[in-house]
């Protein structure tokens, strides 16, 4: 066999190996019958050798297979899910058109009574059965209403949560009718009355009973009052309320009594354990101020209810809570003494150096002839860090939304222990009691008015209670050498008592040789003046005493139905309800 007749044996066995392999490929397409691995070999015999050579050998992947059938699983999975989505639409319109029905057949009946309802009322013999057939109607029409809405509003959280299941579901927008049942029937003359307001949410948190110790571990005892300054003031304070809510409505007394025993006692700890932190005083004071308050403002009673009583169905009521409004305001009253005792403390160390010691810029030095103050004798102060400690303790008042009425007695408070620290050390010691100290004191004080004055809303009452110290430095400066002064000593001092006013006027120093003393002629004429007198006169006042404190009643403007909490408290056991 010649080369070229060779060469065209070889190509034409190619070409019936690559027919062979497109029958192959085609025959599984068309009757879908799987491929197997299969094999064509071609072999050419070599001119003039008696050799057999393989020329080509052609084999079908089972890859091609195994992509085809992924694929057809692929197109079952759409498929089936598409055939859901279908149905899912078919069940959805099919309990449309059977709420359409049911809305027809209600407004059809509300016709019917109304029109009834009118009949009746312009007929004289119908008039004696008007009420009994209205009361009837609107008992069912109330009972019916109810379902409908508990169905809408299960149905609403389960459409919320993804509508897996739509067996049963109705749409969301259905119309609330019986509100407008309740205004034909009032508008008829009716005795009855029906809310037209029935919301799905009373501002209730419900919780379970093993979930209380943790609701005061995050509530009170790892709450932090920075946490809370962006937030809604007193949150803590509506979230206790709330929880309290819900056990009054399933009128669980042990759960009540435990509730408000372990947040009191939370709140006393958490208070005691931390006694330098000022921010938390101030931030539980106002809390627990705002949980008095909730608990009178929804108490029921009468004196507490506002004026369009949109509030009374939320009240409490199956637990009157009187006893406990008294041991929360006992609360009050240890909160706010607790941060008036810390600021006192704070304020103290500085009144002496601060406002007594310290001279007039540019005219009198600090420590003036005969002071006791020496080079060790402590820190220097100025009134301006006195203002400092107010302006902090001002700023966590403001930050935790601290009652304006509650903040003024504070700094009421302070000023009176102000004015008692500094009025005691005067009468102690002689070197404050000379002609330059006057003017030095009175112009501290004046940097605590002009304070006063501008932060305060009772500014004035605040003044007020610097009024012996004031008017001790005023005694300084005035003339006191013949009885004539006696009745200007007197007019000037009414805020002083008979033994206050000798001890400072038997104290007083010349400051040079050309001063004289006050003259016992004086002295004696100022005790004649206050010798009828029989009220007791102490010489020096008590720094520790306590001005009452009066927690005024001011209810709080806000819908407890409008409150979410926050991600950030990590209350998510917490449920509305």
């Amino acid at each position: 066999m010649c080369t070229s007749t060779w060469t065209y044996t070889v190509a034409h066995s190619l070409n019936h190996a690559a027919e062979a392999l497109s029958y192959c490929i085609e025959t599984h397409y068309f009757n879908r019958t799987p491929i197997v691995p299969t094999a064509i070999f071609v072999f050419v015999v070599v001119p003039n050798s008696g050799v057999c050579v393989c020329v080509c050998v052609c084999v079908v992947s089972c890859c091609i297979y195994a992509q085809i059938e992924a694929l057809k699983e692929v197109n079952a999975v759409l498929k089936e899910e598409l055939d859901k989505a279908f149905q899912v639409k078919e069940d959805i319109e099919e309990k449309n058109k059977r709420l359409e029905v049911q809305l027809t057949q209600v407004e059809r009946r509300g016709s019917i009574v109304s029109s009834g309802v009118l009949d009746s009322l312009a007929s004289p013999s119908g008039a004696a059965t008007i009420d009994i057939r209205l009361q009837q109607e609107v008992t069912r029409l109330t009972a019916e209403n109810l379902d409908l809405q508990e169905e809408v509003e299960r149905l609403q959280a389960r459409l919320q949560r993804g509508g897996e299941d739509t067996e049963g579901d109705v749409p969301t927008d259905l119309p609330h009718r019986p509100a407008q049942r309740s205004d034909v029937l009032s508008s008829a003359g009716s005795m009855a009355s029906i809310s037209t307001r029935l919301s799905k949410y009373q501002g209730v948190l419900k919780y379970d009973p093993s979930d209380e110790p943790r609701l005061i571990k995050r509530l009170i005892l790892e709450m932090k009052p920075m946490q809370m300054v962006d937030k809604l003031p007193c949150l803590p304070a509506t979230i206790l309320f709330m929880c309290l809510r819900y056990l009054d409505d399933i009128n669980d007394e042990r759960r009540v009594q435990s509730l408000l025993t372990t947040s009191i006692s939370g709140i006393r700890k958490v208070v005691k354990n931390q006694p330098k932190e000022l921010s938390l005083k101030v931030f539980w004071l106002s809390n627990t101020v705002s949980l008095l308050t909730y608990m009178k403002q929804y108490s029921g009673e009468k004196s507490f209810m506002s004026e369009d009583h949109m509030l009374a169905p939320l009240c409490l009521n199956n637990f009157d809570l009187t006893d406990y409004r008294m041991v929360l305001n006992d609360l009050c009253v240890f909160l706010y003494q607790d941060a008036v005792t810390y600021v006192q403390q704070r304020v103290q160390p500085m009144i002496v150096a601060g406002m007594l010691e310290h001279g007039i810029p540019g005219m009198w030095p600090s420590k003036p002839m005969g002071s006791r103050r020496g080079k060790d004798s402590g820190p220097t102060y100025t009134p301006g860090d006195i203002l400092t400690e107010f302006n902090i303790l001002m700023k966590h008042m403001v930050d935790h939304c601290l009652d304006r009425d509650i903040i003024d007695q504070i700094f009421v408070q302070i000023f009176s222990m102000i004015n008692a620290y500094m009025l005691n050390n005067m009468l102690l010691r002689k070197d404050l009691c000379h002609l330059s100290r006057g003017p030095q004191i009175r112009y501290n004080l004046s940097q605590l008015e002009e304070w006063c004055y501008e932060r305060l809303s009772v500014a004035l009452i605040a003044i007020k209670q610097l009024h012996p110290i004031t008017q001790a430095a005023q005694l300084l400066q005035i003339n006191k050498q013949s009885p004539s002064d006696v009745d200007a000593i007197i007019e000037l001092c009414h805020s002083l008592n008979p033994v206050q006013i000798q001890k400072l006027l038997t104290m007083y120093t010349p400051t040079n040789e050309f001063e004289k003393r006050v003259p016992a002629a004086v002295i004696k004429a100022v005790n004649a003046h206050f010798k009828g007198r029989t009220d007791p006169s102490k010489l020096m006042l008590d720094i520790s005493e306590m001005l009452p404190v009066l927690f005024t009643y001011k209810p709080i403007d806000r819908d407890l139905r409008d409150i979410c909490l926050p991600d950030d408290l990590s209350l998510s056991f917490l449920r509305r309800a």
